[in-house]
């Protein structure tokens, strides 16, 4: 009995420092997880400070620019990519009104480099934010659109729609992102 009662114990504590640590981690963390938007500033800024908490354990890079202007970022971590025995890319915000994806993949990211030593062989790439152009026009409408021709193109398309601006899924020219992947379609086999 006395045998049995040690190892469920050992396991209750470390269950019980597990939960301490991510409590911690939640309640000094950095990315925001009840924000009511998530926009494309907020990313940035939340990913050059989580680059800044786990400087050698990261990589951030501005991979792009949308159509519009904005910077599009990815964030690398654990193992090499040329030694990993496996590499994943992980990418949301792919439709602007889809914006709730960031925001849980940057809590995701967080959680991650809280228990990094568990990707020694993994290595992991995050494009938090694909289409911050679509993000901001689904939470902001096109009045922050500086290029007027592209400000008038994008709000007639949503006049032409007939849904609200908040319902708005493709990037600044219109385009679903999601549909426009290079899947040599015309190629056949």
């Amino acid at each position: 009995e006395l045998r049995r009662s040690i190892p469920a114990a050992a396991n209750a504590k470390i269950r019980i420092e597990a939960e301490e640590e991510e409590n911690k981690s939640v309640q000094n963390g950095i990315v925001s997880r009840h924000s009511k938007t998530y926009s494309p500033a907020q990313c940035e800024r939340e990913l050059k400070a989580l680059h800044e908490r786990y400087p050698d354990q990261t990589e951030l890079s501005r991979i792009g620019t949308s159509v519009l202007g904005q910077p599009i970022w990815a964030l690398s971590f654990g193992a090499a990519a040329e030694t990993a025995k496996t590499r994943v890319l992980v990418q949301a915000g792919m439709h602007g009104r889809e914006w709730i994806n960031v925001q849980i993949a940057m809590a995701q990211i967080e959680d991650y480099l809280g228990h990094a030593a568990l990707l020694r062989e993994t290595a992991l790439v995050f494009v938090p934010m694909c289409n911050p152009d679509g993000v901001r026009i689904a939470q902001e409408g096109a009045d922050w659109i500086e290029d007027e021709a592209a400000r008038a193109d994008v709000q007639r398309w949503i006049d032409e729609s007939g849904e609200p601006y908040d319902q708005w899924k493709a990037n600044g020219r219109g385009v679903d992102l999601n549909r426009n992947f290079d899947a040599r379609w015309d190629e056949q086999t």
